[in-house]
């Protein structure tokens, strides 16, 4: 099994992924540091075409970066007022699910 936890059958394709992930995390870098807001789609566009490619997630992008300021669950409280407040909860914990967060309902 090769470090990234895949389990390719060839070194070279683990180390091929891995190079990518280094790759990508230093175009993120790159993007969050510029000052100029074309530059930085452009190299996000890189990443997301990049991330495709290889099938990577974020959290494989991110696994072993302490530095990354990623490693902490980020918290945002959101009122849904009525009519139908049940069934806008529920659409809220579907978008929250399908970008890969967890929706808390709290009463």
């Amino acid at each position: 099994m090769s470090s990234n936890g895949r389990g390719e059958g060839s070194n070279s394709r683990g180390a091929d992924i891995d190079a990518q992930m280094d790759r990508i995390r230093r175009l993120l870098a790159k993007a969050e540091s510029t000052t100029y807001p074309e530059e930085a789609e452009a190299l996000l566009g890189k990443v997301a075409e990049l991330a495709s490619k290889f099938s990577l997630t974020d959290a494989e992008i991110w696994a072993g970066t302490s530095s990354s300021g990623r490693d902490s669950p980020i918290h945002r409280s959101i009122s849904i007022p009525g009519p139908y407040a049940a069934r806008k909860a529920s659409l809220v914990g579907a978008v929250a699910e399908s970008q890969g967060c967890k929706a808390v309902k709290l009463y």
